[in-house]
């Protein structure tokens, strides 16, 4: 009988019901934090995703961008050994015009020399 007064008081006492209030509340909490931790990995898998669509955009463009280099890189040696002819092609053609203009020059003496030589048979024969 000693326990059935025990339980009496327990239960009029309210300590019995302090006990299951405890209880209920913790696995409330726990659940509550269960879903607070869920909310926590579904924000980051979210975030995840868009970072790693991101960064597959990033690298794309990356890529893209490296080929434009390459094809630049190449375009510029094909125009540095362009440039490099051409300057070739200068100063061979500025040897040509030098060695023209001493021609000329050459020539032009021959001519006044000539145009000398005639004015003076003129001027024999018109005598």
């Amino acid at each position: 009988m000693e326990y059935i007064n025990l339980i009496i008081a327990a239960i009029s006492s309210g300590g019995l019901s302090s006990i299951a209030t405890w209880f209920v509340s913790k696995r409330k909490r726990n659940n509550d934090f269960l879903t607070d931790l869920q909310k926590s990995i579904n924000t980051l898998t979210d975030s995840y995703t868009k970072t790693l669509a991101e960064l597959i955009k990033v690298r794309h463009a990356n890529s893209i961008l490296m080929f434009e280099i390459d094809s630049l890189k190449n375009q510029q040696t094909v125009m540095v050994d362009q440039n490099k002819q051409l300057l070739k092609q200068v100063g061979t053609l500025q040897e040509e015009v030098m060695q023209l203009k001493e021609e000329n020059s050459n020539l032009l003496k021959k001519i006044n020399e000539l145009k000398k030589y005639l004015n003076n048979r003129k001027n024999e024969n018109g005598n």
